[in-house]
């Protein structure tokens, strides 16, 4: 994949792209594949793309057989989101985002508020929304001590007076 992107950085072409986009698929870096071929795909006069279009189209199947996407909507503009622990923008995100399927574990952080994790599932070729809310933040400490309590006498315990036995005994 190395060779392939170092390749493409100096001459930028279908055929290179497509190269990159199936080594990322034998590597199993699912998003990265379809990225790449579906811009391979996208230049259909190309001659190389053209002979071996079947076979990148199959690819390419393949590939988004691997993948879902998810949507992250939230109520705090501004906030870091991670995806699985990687960071992948602020609220809010431009657009929706390509995943692996599976389990997938959501952070939304702010500065002033408590982080929210949240875990989905994400289906092959679906797509889940997730609407993440994150409370408030916590109150400020105050500068005020707090009341100290000030010991009391307990309540007198009643005394207790065994009965007076018979007085004809």
């Amino acid at each position: 994949l190395h060779v392939f992107r170092r390749a493409h950085a100096e001459s930028p072409n279908p055929r290179t792209s497509a190269q990159m986009a199936l080594a990322a698929q034998a590597l199993g870096y699912w998003i990265e594949a379809e990225a790449g071929l579906l811009e391979a795909l996208q230049s259909p006069a190309d001659p190389w793309i053209a002979r071996n279009r079947e076979v990148l189209q199959a690819a390419l199947n393949r590939v988004q057989g691997e993948l879902g996407t998810l949507t992250i909507e939230t109520d705090s503009p501004g906030a870091s989101i991670r995806v699985s622990g990687a960071p992948v923008g602020t609220a809010p995100l431009a657009k929706a985002l390509r995943v692996k399927a599976g389990s997938i574990s959501i952070e939304v952080v702010t500065g002033d508020r408590p982080s929210v994790t949240r875990d989905v599932v994400v289906p092959a070729r679906g797509e889940v929304v997730v609407t993440v809310l994150v409370p408030p933040a916590l109150a400020p400490q105050s500068d005020v001590p707090p009341l100290e309590a000030t010991p009391s006498e307990p309540p007198p315990v009643p005394a207790m007076v065994p009965p007076l036995p018979p007085a004809d005994q």
